[in-house]
């Protein structure tokens, strides 16, 4: 009996349990490879979705620094217009007491007039007093002397003694009207110098509250720009994250479908190896036991 087809069995076996191994290693290679690319797809997703909530962080950081400067600005600028406003009732205030001042010392100055009217009339009254008595004493020692009244010599004395009276009268009206004249200048002084001292204080004041507002609104000013230079920053920062995540996106969608393709495709070449091998190795097995075949054939058959 001939087993010129055990060799063929043997080969054709081994074969096809190559052909079986080389399947399961593919069909295992494929998995790996698709669970790597799934993974690598989770990383980048992750990596992406981190980055995107980074650039939210840093937006939401840069909303709270940006209202932060904004009401610092607005604290900035109530500030100047208190202190604005406490300058220009500070002004007013020095200007009222520089009119209370002046019109008290006006007052002064007017009841000093009055005293000199007083006292003007008071003199002329004594002077009046003082004369018609020394004219009284005059004509009677004219009227013990026999002296003809009213005539002549004793006309004369009389009008001189008038005479004196009014030189007296007009000397203390003359004072009197110069001291009135003083007083009255001196209460035009003093309106006039208490009116222009309040007007400068009234200027000082409205300027240094003008230099307040105007320094609080350009701190205030740099201080919103700064805000709106957060909110720009964080913004930019924002949509360069987005547009960043967005190219990840795209690279990793690229990356995936990569990698499944090359998966497939490698798949596919170790399938076609592992096929080319299995027939090689049953052509090889077939081949070999024809040979054997031919070899164990007898060469004079019996009929």
């Amino acid at each position: 009996m001939s087993f010129w087809w055990v060799p063929m069995a043997i080969s054709a076996a081994g074969s096809l349990l190559q052909a079986s191994s080389s399947s399961e290693q593919n069909d295992s290679r494929q998995v790996w490879n698709r669970y790597n690319a799934d993974m690598q797809r989770q990383v980048d997703l992750g990596n992406i979705e981190s980055q995107l909530a980074l650039a939210d962080i840093n937006w939401g950081i840069a909303q709270t620094n940006a209202g932060m400067a904004f009401a610092a600005a607005d604290v900035t600028q109530k500030m100047g217009d208190i202190r604005a406003d406490m300058a220009t009732n500070y002004a007013l205030y020095n200007a009222s007491v520089l009119y209370h001042v002046a019109n008290y010392n006006d007052s002064l100055l007017a009841q000093e007039a009055s005293r000199v009217s007083e006292d003007l009339n008071l003199d002329l009254g004594m002077i009046q007093m003082y004369r018609a008595r020394e004219r009284g004493e005059i004509r009677a020692e004219q009227g013990a002397s026999g002296v003809v009244m009213d005539q002549d010599s004793a006309a004369d004395v009389i009008i001189d003694a008038r005479t004196q009276e009014a030189l007296d009268a007009f000397i203390v009206r003359h004072q009197a009207d110069r001291r009135a004249a003083d007083i009255s200048n001196a209460r035009a002084r003093g309106q006039w110098e208490a009116a222009m001292e309040a007007q400068k204080v009234m200027y000082e004041g409205q300027l240094s509250a003008f230099g307040g507002r105007l320094d609080a609104f350009s701190q205030a000013t740099n201080q919103r720009l700064s805000g709106m230079g957060m909110l720009a920053q964080g913004a930019g920062q924002q949509a360069g994250a987005q547009i960043s995540a967005l190219a990840q996106q795209q690279s990793s969608d690229y990356r995936y479908k990569s990698n499944q393709m090359a998966s497939q495709i490698d798949y596919e070449q170790n399938d076609t190896t592992r096929k080319n091998n299995l027939i090689q190795g049953l052509f090889g097995a077939a081949s070999a036991g024809a040979s054997l075949y031919y070899m164990q054939k007898p060469t004079n058959p019996t009929v």
